[in-house]
């Protein structure tokens, strides 16, 4: 597996940063094909959805959208924005 089978962009953009894109190095050469980025609702449920490792230097930034309206205790109905998850870049 590597960025070209995978689709993933190894030189990333200037905002990716370089140990964003040495993770994402890591991750293919090992075969990693999906991710599960997620966050916990207010019920203390993980929620989660697939994203290609090709996606992983965008998710770190929020990318990945997650529809609040399907979440109990957020308030949102269909008309409100989708929510963007900042993962947490702590070890």
């Amino acid at each position: 597996m590597n960025e070209i089978s995978t689709g993933a962009k190894i030189e990333g953009s200037a905002a990716s940063s370089q140990s964003d894109r040495e993770t994402m190095r890591s991750l293919i050469d090992k075969g990693v094909e999906y991710l599960m980025p997620l966050y916990v609702d207010v019920h203390g449920i993980a929620k989660t959805k697939t994203v290609p490792v090709s996606h992983f230097d965008r998710m770190m930034r929020g990318s990945e959208l997650f529809t609040g309206a399907a979440l109990d205790g957020l308030g949102q109905g269909p008309h409100d924005d989708e929510l963007a998850v900042l993962p947490d870049r702590a070890p």
